[in-house]
Order: C-alpha cells, then sequence, then structure tokens
C-alpha cells in the first residue's frame, strides 16, 4: 500500500488527500480500459477461456459470501486483464497503480451487496472481451473502477 517514510521516524501507513486518491482512480479506470479494451482484441482462446472459468468460480464464491477468497480472485481476473493486453508495459505500469491503490479498492467489499455487484460488473466485462468488443470493454471496465471508487467513497462517508 501507501507508505510515508521519514527520516528518523517510524513508516506509516499514508492517507493520500482527496484530491490525489481521486486522481489515482481516474488513471485506473483508463488503464484498466485500456487494458480490458486491447484484452478484447488480443486475448487468445486460451486466455478467453481461463477468463471466463476464473468468473465461473467467482460466482461460487459470491454464493458462499467468502470476501478473503473473492479479494484474491478479483485480483486474478484483473490480473488476467492486464495480461491479456499483451502490451507488457502497460501491465507493469497498471499494476504498479494498482498496488498504490490497493488498501482502498479492497475497502470497497465491505460494503453492503458489493461482492455480488463487483461479480455482475466483471460479467459485463468478460462478455464484451469475449465477443472482441474494444469500445464495450473499455466502457464496463471504466465503469466497473468508477463503481470501486464510489463503493470506498461511500464506506468513508465521502
Amino acid at each position: 500500500g501507501l507508505v510515508d517514510q521519514r527520516p528518523h521516524t517510524r513508516t506509516v501507513v499514508a492517507q493520500p488527500d482527496d484530491d490525489k486518491l481521486t486522481g489515482m482512480f481516474e488513471l485506473m479506470g483508463h488503464l484498466e480500459a485500456l487494458c480490458a479494451g486491447l484484452s478484447a482484441l488480443r486475448m487468445t482462446p486460451s486466455e478467453r477461456d481461463g477468463l471466463d472459468s476464473l468468473h465461473g468460480e467467482m460466482a461460487a464464491i459470491v454464493s458462499a459470501g467468502d470476501r478473503q477468497a473473492y479479494i484474491q480472485a478479483n485480483e486474478r481476473f484483473h490480473g488476467a486483464i492486464y495480461r491479456g493486453s499483451h502490451n507488457p508495459y502497460l501491465e507493469e505500469i497498471t499494476l504498479s497503480t494498482r498496488q498504490r491503490l490497493q488498501p482502498f479498492r479492497r475497502a470497497q467489499f465491505s460494503t453492503l451487496g458489493r461482492l455480488a455487484r463487483s461479480h455482475a460488473e466483471h460479467g459485463l466485462i468478460l462478455e464484451a472481451i469475449l465477443r472482441g468488443n474494444q469500445t464495450e470493454a473499455e466502457r464496463t471496465m471504466h465503469g466497473h473502477i468508477t463503481q470501486v471508487e464510489g463503493a470506498y467513497h461511500s464506506l468513508i462517508g465521502g
């Protein structure tokens, strides 16, 4: 996550100001949308099958209400889309940005009903990728990240 390191003091988790956090989510939305759009064009049939299978596994996790398992599967789902872009530099930048936002992204799953909504949003992203629809994959992924940000802000009362 984000840390604040100062000389001669201990390292603490930093809380970015609202403008910085908004900017980070804004960038994340665009990076992930780009990954999803490129995945719609470039994913191999095997990669598409893997993403589809993972989404199916996530349905069972949602039904069980296992938040920790969903968080891990969610990371794999998004990671598969980053890799599916077949652009290693984009994957690297997106992963780096995701790491910085990780504490704020994970918090969303504490909101009531968020697992099911996240899974439904993933379904729309998956459908667009499987159809090879770049524009729709970008649109649905960007919308998903906007929902992630909204869930975080509703949780903290912002």
